[in-house]
């Protein structure tokens, strides 16, 4: 049962990884379609008439559908700390949330706050140049903050095994 419900939690995981990364590239799409229509696109080889906004949720999801992956593996590992079964799984797949929350919140921050020096998007003859470096930014920070949000439920995953051992 333990082996079920560790591989259920990695594609639980990899999933909502994956579906986080679509829906990202919709809010990022909306700050700067040009982003994806000057680059992105390119970079996956997309071409001609295409519904733009599909092809970014697509780019989204392979773009992060193995950061779930990852995620979820260290988690549920992490979560195995749990004697009881629904404890590891409720406590796991919080962890996971927090995780992809910060990653969220870390993007929100680049996007509200952050300013900088780089200049990727004059290479790419991108009109709104502002907006297209601040999505590079958010995607960075977005990735940082999964990370950071990782050892956040890591931590957390620890403390609620502890308040159960000192019960």
């Amino acid at each position: 049962m333990r082996v079920a419900l560790f591989i259920l939690l990695i594609i639980i995981a990899t999933i909502i990884g994956g579906l986080y990364g679509a829906l990202h590239d919709q809010i990022t799409y909306t700050v700067c379609d040009e982003f994806f229509t000057k680059m992105r696109f390119h970079e996956y080889g997309i071409k001609g008439n295409v519904n733009n906004r599909w092809e970014a949720a697509k780019i989204g999801w392979k773009n992060t559908w193995h950061v779930g992956l990852g995620l979820g593996i260290v988690l549920a590992l992490a979560g195995l700390i749990h004697s009881d079964n629904k404890k590891m799984f409720t406590v796991t797949l919080k962890g996971f949330m927090l995780a992809m929350l910060t990653g969220f919140f870390f993007g929100m921050i680049a996007f509200l706050f952050t300013e900088s020096s780089i200049d990727i998007a004059t290479s790419q003859n991108v009109i709104d140049k502002a907006a297209f470096n601040r999505v590079i930014r958010i995607n960075n920070y977005s990735y940082v903050g999964a990370i950071i949000g990782m050892f956040l439920a890591l931590g957390w995953i620890t403390l609620t095994s502890r308040k159960n051992i000192q019960k």
